[in-house]
């Protein structure tokens, strides 16, 4: 927790300042609707969005495939982990390799973990000593707004990986007048979880901040986790025309695996992981006229990863340690033209996005083990990438975006990365048509390179072409939607493990099909009600074989009702069995039923005083035995967890 300090400080500092009695004179007025009905936000059409093209957007003018979880949402089902709420959304399949703490990645549209982008407010945190991927195990929800999910391949806006699609988790902005809240979790398997924090807003600046501690021993021995974490963020106006933000998500967190890595398995009491990430970025935004802004961008996303098996007896030598290290530091600017109102042309909207990126990415890894002593390697790799992006819209029916990114990786060639899409709205009908296509590419992560036992010099990138068309429809007044998506990705030069060179290579071609159907229904004002469920095949073409790690039908629900003082959310996943692995688990029993999942949970809050509120919920409640992974424990038996919290 040390390396949180000077960022708890600065939170502290500006809290106090915005608390002042000076500052309490620009505050907006009292709340009066704490003592008011709780309603559960609406997913309005009118929603502003910006993953999809990297500048605000009304939600109906996106042509992208994109599902918003909305702050209501991730507070209404009391979820800790930002996984959980991915469950829910179509195409994305998550896979937890195991309790709380395990290895968790989200797959879109049946693609690899290493071809799905994630991003916390916009910066890239795929860990380059995990193949590109990104483990959501450590990813809490505290101060978190909404995340975005865009489907479909975004490699003309974000670069490699950006295959299956983008996941941005972004942070609150602090509004309203200046509050602070403490809130405390404790369950079975001595669950406990601490939050406190803070937000507010005066005069032109506005601030949020939270800082999480979470500990469980799981239902396994060996198999405790815990993290911690602090997530803060603080803007101001420079001038009516300018803003600047400044952004810190800084995490760490331990975690014991009860098996060791054979086949088959075998328990192990001495293995540990440990992760230490850091996200900090700065914005500034500045408005040139009314025709022409721009932004420039710095970040930095710093991650340390410590694996450690140590001996079974004790005086034994450790059997296994690495130690991986890296960083990816991104410089980003972007300027938007807005055609449309310079050229004053009735009926027509045209807005101009033109970027530029330079990245660099430093990694150590290094590993060691009574058979192979000293093994590692370090490595520096710069990129440079130029895009565009063209938005057209008719007379609010036809909606066009059209663009290509430039990219320069390392020694490679350049990429040329296109991408179209278009909608088409039927206002009287509440209809709209939507298709898209795009190419994608993911280059090979350092560990692929030079991984001491499987690494290859000579991969070359993954690319793919990505195409979808869909339906969206609402009725009663747009308070039921409907959604219908048909995909297909098709990628070559995938990188797989080759049973003849023992390494490394681009060896398979791989399709990945199916169709995604989302509904969202609010009845009344209380209730809420969604339901989703993707079918997909993602195969391998050359072998004409289906994908590991992948369910080929899943699927979840939610409903939620809310009325004055109480809430309550029920939510479901469901997964149909994942392709057998072989792996045998420690009682000698093939592992072919591991992914068949039918998760339960219900969460509920009940308001007992003006500022404090009790807080519960139930996981597992069916009490399912399940695997989501054959080399993992099995998930979490039903459990009962009881909260509260208080606002000041």
């Amino acid at each position: 927790m040390m390396r949180l300090l000077p960022y708890i400080v600065i939170m502290a500092v500006t809290l106090l300042h915005f608390s002042s009695p000076l500052a309490g004179q620009e505050r907006d007025k009292e709340d009066a609707g704490k003592e008011k009905d709780k309603e559960i936000p609406v997913v309005e059409l009118q929603e502003v969005v910006v993953t999809a093209t990297r500048t605000e957007k009304k939600l109906e003018d996106v042509t992208a495939s994109i599902t918003v979880i909305t702050a209501g949402e991730i507070e209404g089902r009391k979820a800790e982990t930002v996984s959980e709420l991915l469950r829910n959304v179509p195409g994305a399949f998550v896979r937890q390799e195991g309790a709380a703490g395990s290895r968790t990645s989200v797959l879109l549209r049946g693609t690899h973990s290493t071809q799905t982008l994630v991003l916390i407010d916009g910066i890239e945190v795929n860990d380059p000593n995990l193949g590109g991927s990104f483990d959501l195990a450590d990813l809490d929800t505290s101060n978190i707004e909404r995340i975005e999910v865009v489907r479909g391949s975004q490699s003309a806006l974000y670069g490699s990986s950006a295959v299956g699609g983008v996941i941005n988790i972004i942070t609150k902005k602090g509004k309203g007048k200046p509050k602070l809240f403490a809130e405390a979790w404790g369950g079975p398997f001595n669950h406990a979880r601490v939050q406190v924090g803070g937000s507010g807003a005066a005069d032109k600046s506005y601030w949020s901040f939270a800082a999480v501690d979470f500990s469980t021993n799981n239902n396994t021995p060996h198999n405790s986790y815990a993290r911690q974490g602090f997530f803060g963020k603080f803007g101001t106006a420079l001038s009516d025309d300018m803003k600047f933000e400044f952004l810190a998500h800084i995490g760490q967190s331990e975690h014991e695996s009860p098996y060791d890595y054979t086949n088959p398995l075998t328990l192990d009491r001495n293995i540990t992981r440990r992760r230490d990430q850091s996200v900090i970025g700065a914005k500034f935004e500045h408005k040139a006229s009314e025709y022409v802004s721009y932004y420039l961008k710095a970040s930095h996303f710093d991650i340390d990863n410590f694996f450690q098996n140590r001996g079974d007896l004790p005086g034994d030598p450790d059997e296994f340690t690495s130690t991986a290290q890296a960083t990816v530091s991104t410089l980003n600017s972007q300027v938007k033209f807005d055609i449309g109102r310079a050229i004053a042309a009735e009926g027509i909207k045209n807005e101009l996005v033109v970027g530029g990126e330079i990245k660099k990415i430093d990694s150590l890894n290094f590993t060691e083990s009574p058979w192979s002593a000293g093994l590692g390697f370090e490595d520096v790799t710069e990129s440079r990438a130029a895009y565009l992006q063209d938005e057209l819209k008719l007379f609010e029916v036809f909606t066009i975006t059209a663009g290509v990114r430039v990219d320069k990786y390392g020694a490679y060639k350049t990429n040329y990365l296109p991408r179209a899409g278009v909608s088409y709205k039927h206002s009287p009908t509440f209809t709209t048509l939507k298709a898209n296509y795009g190419k994608g590419f993911r280059t090979p992560s350092p560990i692929e390179f030079f991984d001491p036992w499987v690494g290859n010099l000579d991969l070359k990138p993954e690319k793919s072409e990505s195409y979808d068309i869909g339906v969206e429809q609402a009725f009663l007044d747009k308070r039921l939607k409907l959604g219908l998506t048909y995909f297909r990705i098709d990628v070559e030069d995938m990188i797989a493990w080759s049973p003849t060179s023992g390494l490394l290579e681009n060896v398979s071609k791989a399709k990945m099909e199916g169709a995604e159907f989302a509904l969202k229904w609010k009845p009344t004002k209380s209730w809420r009600l969604g339901l989703s469920f993707t079918h997909q095949y993602p195969r391998d073409t050359d072998t004409h074989t289906k994908l590991t790690f992948r369910s080929c039908n899943f699927g979840g629900f939610e409903v939620a009702f809310s009325k004055k003082k109480f809430s309550l959310a029920l939510s479901g996943f469901f997964s149909e069995p994942i392709h057998d692995e072989g792996v045998i688990d420690e009682k000698g029993e093939l592992q072919k039923r591991a992914g068949n999942v039918k998760l339960v949970n219900l969460a509920a809050s009940c308001q007992i005083s003006k500022d404090a509120e009790l807080l519960f919920k139930i996981t597992n409640i069916l009490d399912e035995k399940y695997k989501e992974s054959q080399r993992e424990p099995y998930g979490l038996p039903l459990g009962v967890f009881v909260g509260f919290k208080m606002v000041f």
